[in-house]
Formats: structure tokens, C-alpha cells, sequence
């Protein structure tokens, strides 16, 4: 059985459990068992804010420049998988299986970016769309 849970290591070198309702969910079945306990950095993922921004004012932006300039409506998923294409630039790989060939994509979704992976994500969409002469504004705060 596998749980994991979200906890930091105190001054005192305790393991300080985040959510202390949960932690009799999480511990009362190992008690009297032996068990592996792993430690790694939990990476804080994009904020709701982050995914705010995204979702509220980038791709909005995109799909409102799009249709003033060049007067082509696109949705929300359409410039969204624009932006994965090229901007986050999935790794593909093309592999024969049970003879037909097929695409592999390997991709980070925005989801999936850490909140400093996302701000240099967010940096990389200005540049790329301020060069095609689509302004992306800053957010108020991230």
C-alpha cells in the first residue's frame, strides 16, 4: 500500500505532518508495521492564481488580438495547444507499434509546472507573442 502525504521536516528534525486531520487517516493502518518512509522536495505546482492569469487574461488576450487583427475566432483549447506546441515544445518520437507507426508526445502541461517554472513559462509567452505584435500583460501578481 502507498500513501503520501505533505509534511516538514522542524528545526528539531520532526516530521510535522501538514495536515493533522488527515494524519490519523494516513498513519493509524501502518501502526505496528514496518514501513519505508520517503523524504523529497515537494515542488509547489502553478498557483491558482498562475492558472488564473492562464486561463483569464492570456489566452483571452491571444483570442481577442486574433480576431481584431486577423478576424479568425479561435477557442480556448485551440490557442491553449497552440501554446504547448509552440512554446513548451512537446518531445515526440515516432515509433513502429504492432506494425503502425505512431506519435509519442512527452509534454509538461501547465498544470504540471512548478510556480517557477510557470513564471518563466509566462515570461517566454511574452516574448514570443510580443514579437507577432500580441501585447501579453503582466499579472497584477503571481
Amino acid at each position: 500500500m502507498k500513501d503520501s502525504f505533505i509534511a516538514t521536516i522542524n528545526e528539531n528534525n520532526d516530521i510535522v505532518i501538514n495536515n493533522k486531520a488527515a494524519e490519523g487517516v494516513y498513519l493509524d493502518k501502518y501502526k505496528g508495521k514496518e514501513c519505508l518512509v520517503e523524504i523529497r522536495d515537494n515542488p509547489k505546482t502553478r498557483s491558482l492564481l498562475q492558472n488564473n492569469y492562464y486561463r483569464g487574461v492570456v489566452i483571452p488576450t491571444i483570442i481577442a488580438w486574433q480576431l481584431e487583427y486577423e478576424g479568425i475566432e479561435y477557442t480556448n483549447d485551440e490557442i491553449h495547444y497552440y501554446i504547448l506546441k509552440n512554446i513548451v515544445k512537446p518531445e515526440t518520437t515516432v515509433r513502429a507499434v504492432m506494425n503502425e507507426q505512431i506519435i509519442i508526445v512527452k509534454s509538461k502541461t501547465t498544470s504540471q509546472m512548478s510556480t517557477k517554472e510557470f513564471n518563466v513559462f509566462k515570461e517566454s509567452l511574452q516574448l514570443y507573442f510580443g514579437e507577432r505584435g500580441i501585447e501579453i500583460p503582466d499579472p497584477i501578481k503571481l
